[in-house]
């Protein structure tokens, strides 16, 4: 998080510079350019730190499952109390380094400046003034510097008399515009950003625009004399970053440029309406960044859309948030393709993201995989010379079930097509003239709904299809049977019972730990189960990890597993930064005792769990 603000930090820092060094930093417009420098050096640290909610892209979400007759309003696996773990180790955070680094250069500016200060004030304690309303005299004596501190004016006692006039009259506008107050401002910035080169450059510009203010006005008292003043000797001066200077060898040159400059006209005023696009694009990046994935990160770290789906699996749970991002990633990258890869006994496929360029295996085919958010090309290495319509016919199905996810309920016309669909299954022989024609007529429709146009596809993917194989038949009659009248009671349920699992919102009975209760509400019952599993998690959980593995900070572990129709676990996963750790979560929730399953309309059911741990390690 700090790594990514201090990039934004210098990134915005570097940019509104070049708009300076670009656009304004010719103009004569003075006074508008000390407020640019200032004010975008405090945006450049406000900026990263602001969320605006409505400039944040459209992301796919998780959606809400809402389907009519058994009114599911929850999709995915419940999600259990977080489990809390602590841990010790005695490994050393190597990001410690770099902040000791960080602090100690901070601590060193800090006593630098503090040095620096302290001399100043000697210089006025010590030496001859002449006490102003506005400002004071200090003259130092067998010297020629000339420079301004707030409202001394420090003059050399060697410098000519005929040059005091015009050099105090350059410092007196120093003193009454309080330029040292830009320069200190400034010069804290570079305690905690010492090594930040853009600060240096910020202070610079703002100290030459310091001295061409300065001569602007000066100039007006006697400009024969203030030009022989600039063209004359150079002066000695303090190397102090924070004082005002009247002569300063690199910067005589560009003095009597802007001296001899004509005033910029005012319609250069516009130049500065550049900072609204600019601000405006920075916003929006800060608004929409996402601190643990840039997208090139995104492009780089392919595995993280990968994911395996067995025979008759559920695209439910973790595997469904990577799958949304799998999607949404290849609609918007048309450079990258999914690869799908079917085992050799083919009871699983895995997926997963390329470059197009990518070498291709032999015996892949391809297929489009398309919808109303847009399109991408797969692969798939289809055995006994399947074709790509298999694959298609599937993603038509999931097309349909994530529709009816979105609209949360069935419109009519939607209706109408499942009960097409649920007729074309039910049917003991062939579709006759009569449904085939009620089909035809459906897919015809003009100015179909989402949902109307996703289930022609389907229909169309049937047709082109033909015979469908007995994973598709499983696939449509599970969508079937979620949003039939009969429900769990219709006519499909033996056949597709393992793989349907209904979300724990809406559960006539949720499952329990064995002689647990009674509980007086099925609420109580799934407290007490949360309860019970985070008790067990925390109590067999090796926390020893912690030290093996040298690990520092927070950990965060997320187990996803499911209760099937007898009770036990099944199809256990875990994601975490260690595949130690994923290890002895997968042990940890095998350990857990058969359950007493859940049920929905009296029969026993698969219920799908999301299981979130947060390893606390201390040093």
């Amino acid at each position: 998080m700090m790594i990514h603000y201090l990039i934004q930090l210098l990134a915005y820092q570097l940019l509104f510079l070049l708009v300076y060094d670009l656009f304004l930093k010719k103009e004569t417009f003075f006074n508008w350019n000390r407020v640019y420098l200032l004010v975008t050096s405090a945006l450049s640290f406000v900026i990263p730190l602001i969320k605006i909610e409505s400039f944040k892209e459209v992301v796919p979400q998780t959606y809400i499952w809402s389907l009519p007759k058994l009114n599911i309003d929850t999709q995915g696996p419940i999600i259990l109390d977080e489990v809390i773990l602590q841990g010790t180790t005695n490994n050393v955070n190597p990001l410690w380094y770099l902040y000791a680094i960080l602090i100690l250069g901070g601590i060193l500016s800090l006593l630098y400046f503090l040095y620096r200060i302290y001399t100043i004030s000697r210089l006025i304690k010590t030496h001859r003034m002449d006490k102003g309303t506005v400002y004071h005299v200090v003259e130092i004596p067998n010297s020629t510097t000339a420079f301004s501190f707030f409202n001394f004016v420090f003059l050399g006692a060697n410098i000519h008399e005929t040059e005091r006039g015009a050099i105090v009259d350059h410092e007196k506008v120093h003193v009454v515009q309080r330029h040292t107050w830009d320069l200190i401002f400034f010069e804290l910035l570079r305690i905690p950003l010492w090594f930040n080169p853009l600060i240096y450059m910020y202070q610079s510009r703002m100290s030459d625009l310091h001295e061409f203010i300065a001569d602007q006005q000066a100039v007006k008292q006697n400009k024969k004399q203030y030009y022989q003043n600039l063209l004359s000797q150079v002066f000695e001066t303090q190397n102090v970053s924070f004082i005002n200077t009247f002569f300063k060898k690199s910067l005589i040159k560009k003095r009597l440029v802007m001296l001899q400059k004509s005033k910029s006209s005012q319609v250069q005023l516009f130049k500065y309406a550049l900072l609204i696009p600019v601000v405006l694009g920075m916003l929006i990046y800060s608004s929409c960044a996402d601190d643990s994935n840039s997208v090139a990160d995104n492009e780089m770290n392919l595995d993280q859309y990968s994911y395996t789906l067995k025979k008759g699996e559920s695209l439910m749970g973790d595997k469904k948030v990577i799958h949304d991002r799998y999607e949404a990633f290849l609609k918007s990258h048309p450079d990258y393709v999914a690869w799908g890869v079917i085992s050799g006994n083919e009871d699983q496929i895995s997926y997963s993201v390329h470059h197009k360029d990518e070498s291709l295996p032999e015996g892949f085919s391809k297929t489009e995989v398309s919808s109303s958010e847009g399109a991408y090309t797969m692969y798939m290495n289809f055995p006994n010379g399947e074709s790509a319509t298999s694959a298609d016919l599937l993603h038509k199905i999931n097309a349909v079930k994530e529709q009816i996810e979105i609209e949360g309920n069935i419109s009519e016309d939607g209706e109408k097509g499942i009960q097409l669909l649920f007729k074309m299954l039910t049917l003991d022989t062939s579709p006759n003239e009569k449904l085939i024609g009620e089909v035809q007529t459906y897919m015809n429709a003009s100015n179909k709904s989402e949902l109307h146009q996703r289930i022609t596809d389907l229909f169309e993917a049937i047709q082109v299809k033909g015979d469908m194989t007995v994973e598709e038949d499983l696939a449509l009659k599970t969508l079937l049977t979620l949003v039939s009248e009969e429900g769990l009671d219709g006519p499909f349920y033996e056949e597709i019972k393992d793989r349907i699992e209904i979300p724990f919102a809406v559960l006539d009975q949720v499952p329990a730990f064995p002689n647990s209760g009674p509980f007086d509400s099925e609420e109580e019952k799934k407290k007490a189960f949360s309860q019970e599993i985070s008790r067990f998690v925390a109590m067999n959980f090796n926390t020893n990890l912690a030290s093996e593995l040298g690990l520092t900070g927070v950990q965060k572990i997320s187990v996803f597993f499911k209760i099937g129709v007898d009770g036990n676990i099944t199809e256990v996963k875990a994601r975490a930064p260690k595949p130690e750790l994923e290890a002895e979560a997968i042990r940890v929730v095998k350990m857990l005792p058969t359950f007493i399953p859940g049920e929905h309309q009296g029969k026993k059911v698969t219920v799908p769990y999301y299981l979130p741990i947060k390893f606390q390690v201390s040093q």
